[in-house]
């Protein structure tokens, strides 16, 4: 399954798009990264609503809308973005989480959900990544139930 990712050659709706179009739905999946839509653009709620059918993979990643804005204004690339804490717990950033599990659900995905949160670790940083991890895992399993 294709892998869109931002700060590469397949970032924004419209490379996306033309990725699917181009390729053989029956060879090529997609493999839905919640974060990398948004960061690239895009509405990952339609992306999974449109391109249900050819999910493969799954991993949900959350974006702080205001550090993702900041980031954009800056001119950052994505991993300077990323430095910033651009990536919140799932189910608390600007994503409509419940929406995309809903819409999965619906479509009978049935593979993994993947929970990503990218993180830079310095030293002396206040950053607990267990403390988000079970945040994620927290939403994601109240959402499912």
């Amino acid at each position: 399954a294709f892998h869109p990712h931002a700060g590469t050659y397949v970032e924004t709706p419209a490379e996306i798009d033309e990725l699917l179009r181009r390729t053989d739905a029956s060879l090529v999946g997609l493999c839905l990264d919640t974060g990398h839509v948004f960061y690239g653009g895009g509405d990952p709620v339609a992306l999974a609503r449109r391109e249900r059918s050819r999910v493969r993979h799954v991993h949900l990643k959350d974006v702080h809308r205001d550090r993702y804005a900041r980031a954009l204004a800056d001119g950052l690339d994505f991993t300077a973005a990323v430095g910033t804490d651009v990536f919140a717990p799932v189910g608390s950033g600007a994503i409509d989480m419940a929406a995309i599990l809903r819409t999965l659900r619906e479509a009978g995905y049935d593979g993994w959900l993947i929970v990503e949160q990218d993180i830079q670790i310095r030293p002396n940083s206040s950053r607990q990544p267990k403390v988000d991890a079970k945040k994620s895992f927290d939403f994601v399993t109240a959402t499912l139930r």
